[in-house]
């Protein structure tokens, strides 16, 4: 039963229908760290730009490339312990909440429109 439970844990964002757009990555990932699932992603530009970064030197999630490295990160997935799931869940959630806060959002958005407004950079 240990086994089902693991499995159920493991949910797939409802964004990775292929969108290619970067909002809906944004949204995605929001809602996965926030829902705290553990990712594992394709290792290709977008995944590795978005979705599974670093924090502390360490990933957010899991990238795989073939099938052996999809099924042996799935394996890792399903064996960490609470612990390792937590820090791990932690660490993406930290990423997120660092790059898409109301603070980062406002000081990108006033350092694009400041050239164009000549507004004084803070």
């Amino acid at each position: 039963m240990q086994g089902l439970q693991r499995v159920s844990e493991v949910r797939t964002c409802p964004c990775e229908s292929g969108m290619p757009l970067r909002p809906a990555v944004a949204s995605c990932r929001l809602s996965t760290c926030r829902g705290r699932v553990v990712t594992l992603a394709h290792n290709s530009a977008g995944p590795k730009m978005d979705i599974v970064t670093t924090v502390d030197g360490l990933p957010t999630g899991y990238l795989a490339t073939n099938e052996a490295e999809y099924a042996a990160h799935l394996h890792a997935i399903l064996s960490l312990d609470s612990r390792a799931r937590q820090t791990l869940q932690e660490r993406a959630r930290r990423a997120v909440s660092d790059r898409f806060s109301e603070e980062s959002f406002t000081q990108a958005l006033m350092s694009r429109l400041a050239p164009v407004f000549y507004l004084p950079r803070t």
